[in-house]
């Protein structure tokens, strides 16, 4: 997320991080509201989109996979692999959404165990959290997470139907 460089106190250019608009889409809930209420509200405000999927770490692996991580991805942990894999094709229509429309995004793969420690470490604080109204049961449990993370970042939350 990068914004408009300005001059530092010795005279180099620094780089200013613009406040995002977050929008965690939850494996199993569709967040397409969300995405598009950030749009706009990034439309409006000139921000960029944070989007953040959470993903179920899998309690085993399908068939093959652990062999194909540690050929084809050296070094990354076959769980932690599936988890990134299935964010970004979670995240994949969400990323095309926003490009079409001009929006500038980043995204975070993160697990509902992992989502608050990630948030905590954000390179810059949140403008905004845009969350998808959950009626699934396994995902309110990652959204109760999530929302109990947010709090401690003090940043405004808008649940969207």
């Amino acid at each position: 997320m990068s914004g408009v460089g300005e001059q530092g106190r010795r005279g180099e250019i620094e780089q200013v991080r613009v406040r995002p608009i977050v929008v965690p889409v939850i494996d199993g809930v569709d967040a397409r509201k969300a995405v598009e209420a950030a749009a706009h509200e990034a439309a409006d405000s000139g921000r960029e989109v944070l989007l953040l999927a959470v993903v179920e770490m899998p309690k085993s692996m399908p068939k093959g996979f652990a062999e194909y991580a540690r050929t084809e991805w050296r070094g990354e942990e076959p769980r932690w692999l599936y988890v990134r894999l299935a964010g970004e094709q979670l995240l994949k229509p969400h990323i095309e959404y926003l490009k079409e429309r001009g929006m500038k995004c980043e995204y975070l793969v993160e697990t509902p165990e992992s989502v608050g420690h990630a948030l905590t470490y954000l390179p810059v604080e949140p403008a905004k959290v845009i969350v998808q109204l959950v009626t699934n049961k396994k995902a309110k449990k990652a959204v109760g997470r999530l929302i109990g993370a947010l709090g401690a970042l003090k940043v405004p939350i808008l649940i969207t139907p």
